[in-house]
């Protein structure tokens, strides 16, 4: 009986996880949703008036939906490696040839996306506005990157 009473609960308890997860998939904002959020930070962040606020609503939604935001590729939590729940624990080993070929050329499109999405986004603002929006990007540039987990288990190794 016990067993039972347990084993009903633990089948419940992993139920309501998985439920939990597929909540937190379905709860996430999609590009367009992620471009208006954008555009309303920037426009409180550089204090936009409403014609540039239009005009950048449309850029974010333009930028977003090609991709150039970095959302392309991003897998969904919960899925990892091949190899298990760590990935690849093997820091010597090195990526194949192509594979890093294909990430620098996605690298490069990224950059040459922003600097489009920059040059559009020069004519919408003012002189001090764009200062204003380089500035921060170079603040954010500049903070120190947080290491992931991953990364600090390697370099203690």
């Amino acid at each position: 009986m016990k067993k039972t009473i347990v084993m009903m609960a633990m089948a419940l308890a992993m139920s309501m996880s998985g439920m939990a997860q597929e909540q937190n998939r379905n709860n996430r904002p999609d590009k367009a949703q992620m471009a208006q959020r954008q555009t309303e930070w920037m426009v409180k962040q550089y204090q936009l008036n409403e014609e540039q606020s239009k005009q950048l609503l449309e850029l974010n939604t333009k930028y977003a939906a090609t991709n150039a935001f970095g959302m392309k590729g991003r897998r969904p939590m919960g899925q990892r490696g091949q190899m298990g729940q760590g990935g690849n624990r093997r820091p010597e080993r090195q990526m194949d040839p192509s594979m890093e070929a294909k990430r620098k050329e996605r690298m490069q499109q990224r950059e040459q996306q922003m600097k489009e999405y920059e040059a559009e986004l020069q004519k919408i603002m003012t002189e001090e506005q764009f200062a204003a929006y380089q500035k921060n990007k170079q603040q954010r540039a500049d903070l120190p990157k947080v290491k992931t987990k991953r990364e600090s288990t390697q370099t203690q190794q």
